[in-house]
Parts: C-alpha cells; sequence; structure tokens
C-alpha cells in the first residue's frame, strides 16, 4: 500500500495532531504587518502586476471616458484579487485570477467601491441636504457636527471597501449592521488599517502632486505616471488581505478551521520509528 509518516504518542500510541489556535493570537495584525504591506509592492510580483495595470490604464484611457471607466474598474478587479489572495495565505500573485463574467470583472469593482464611497461623503452630504445649506453656511455648532460626519465616514470608508474586495454581496457595502459592526469588532486592528488608508490616500495625492509638477518640467510617460500611483494603492489592498488573513473568521470569511494554527508552528517531533 505505500508507505507515509503518521505522528503518534509515544505514550499510548494514539495519533498525536498538533495543538493549534487562532492565527490572530501567533500572527496578530500590526504595525508588522502594514511594514510588510509597504515592502510588497517592490518585490518582482508587485512591480510587475502594477506596470501591467498602468498598461491597461493607458490602452483603454485611448478609448475615451468610456474606455478609462473600464480600465480602472480592470485595475479595482486586480486590486481586489490582491485582498483576496493575500486573505488565503498567498504572498506571490501567481495569476491574475479566473474571469468570471463581465459584470463581476469589468464593471462590478468600481460599482462596489462607488457604493463605498457613499461612506466617506454621504453622511455629510446628507446632512447637508437636511439642512438646506452649503458648507460655508453653516455655523460653528453645525461645522463641528459636519466635521465630525466626513471624519466618521472616512473612518468606515475602508471597511465598506474590504467588504467589495471580498465579493460579499453588494449591500453590505452600504448595511450599517455589516460596515459599523464589523469595524467594531475589529476594533484597534480596523483603527490601524483605517488610518494607514487614510495615510495611503494623502501620500497618493503627494505622489501625484510631485508627477504634476514634474511634466511641466519633463515629459513623463502616462505609463510610468499611472505605475507611480499604483504602488500605493497595492500597498492598501494587501494590507486589507493581511487583516482579512489574521482575522477573517470574525468576518465570516471562510471556515474557523481556516485561521487555526499550530502552535509549535513547523516545529515535528524529533523521534522517528521505522
Amino acid at each position: 500500500m505505500g508507505q507515509g509518516t503518521i505522528e503518534v504518542c509515544r505514550l499510548c500510541g494514539g495519533a498525536a495532531g498538533p495543538f493549534r489556535v487562532r492565527r490572530a493570537l501567533l500572527e496578530p495584525f500590526g504595525i508588522e504587518s502594514l511594514q510588510e504591506a509597504v515592502r510588497w509592492p517592490f518585490h518582482r510580483d508587485g512591480l510587475l502586476t502594477a506596470f501591467a495595470c498602468a498598461v491597461v490604464l493607458w490602452i483603454l484611457g485611448k478609448g475615451g471616458p468610456l474606455g478609462a471607466y473600464f480600465g480602472f474598474s480592470i485595475v479595482l478587479a486586480v486590486c481586489f484579487h490582491v485582498t483576496r489572495l493575500t486573505a488565503r495565505g498567498e504572498d506571490t500573485l501567481r495569476d491574475a485570477g479566473d474571469f468570471r463574467g463581465f459584470f463581476e470583472d469589468v464593471i462590478g469593482p468600481i460599482f462596489r467601491a462607488s457604493l463605498a464611497a457613499v461612506w466617506a461623503y454621504g453622511p455629510l452630504v446628507a446632512f447637508l441636504v437636511l439642512r438646506h445649506a452649503l458648507p460655508q453656511d453653516l455655523s460653528r455648532g453645525e461645522t463641528a457636527v459636519a466635521v465630525l460626519l466626513l471624519a466618521g465616514g472616512i473612518f468606515l470608508f475602508p471597511m465598506a471597501l474590504l467588504a467589495g474586495a471580498l465579493s460579499s454581496p453588494l449591500l453590505h457595502a452600504l448595511n450599517p449592521v455589516v460596515v459599523i459592526g464589523y469595524a467594531t469588532r475589529l476594533g484597534r486592528d480596523y483603527a490601524l488599517l483605517a488610518g494607514f488608508a487614510l495615510a495611503i490616500s494623502l501620500f497618493d495625492s503627494l505622489v501625484l502632486a510631485i508627477v504634476t509638477g514634474l511634466d511641466q518640467i519633463v515629459v513623463i510617460p502616462d505609463v510610468a505616471e499611472y505605475t507611480l500611483l499604483l504602488l500605493p494603492a497595492l500597498m492598501l489592498f494587501r494590507a486589507m488581505g493581511l487583516l482579512v488573513r489574521a482575522r477573517g473568521d470574525e468576518l465570516g470569511y471562510g471556515g474557523d478551521s481556516s485561521y487555526l494554527v499550530p502552535v509549535l508552528g513547523r516545529l515535528r517531533p524529533m523521534t522517528e520509528l521505522r
């Protein structure tokens, strides 16, 4: 019948399975995870992914606004794929994933991102509509409320975007029970991700301003510009995947057993009986 290796207890001879605990305990999400997310796009896979996405944006952008729309949505689909692969434990982007359909991989990603963006600006816009006022017409107290609503929306935006990246039902991105509930459940780890997302957004804006300024002095190819702007985005989607890898069981992503790891890691018994 062949031969193999079975781990057994030396005392009773029974099968000895490794003790397992939740990955979040042994490999928690933290500053080191964010540092790894910042480094990841500068590996071979990350650089090639950013360059390939930049080429897609450049080519489809030649087709006018509609082509640019499709190109941006396809790039978002790749970014979502990075999050899902990272959540499953992959550290390399071995493929671009299977093409599931026109809506799922061409229109769906930007639609999901648009729904997530409602959290960033929706509360503020709703407040202004209810007050029948423009921002400059608000009183000091109303301005404070508006600022808090904007800050809260920006804080919750990454959670809604993460729901879209994990291919959750579309309405989950707008469901307060999902977005606010999951953000509360993840607590400090989510706050760390939200702060990282804000920093990435500001950094990407800075890169865009620098590139735009340099473009007035020396011509920068569009592909190079897009590649530079996509690197911070890949950092964010990698960080989102690392958070799910550690605590995805609390988000209902995958079975609980997928988040159990051996306490002793790769350590194996030192005694072998033949």
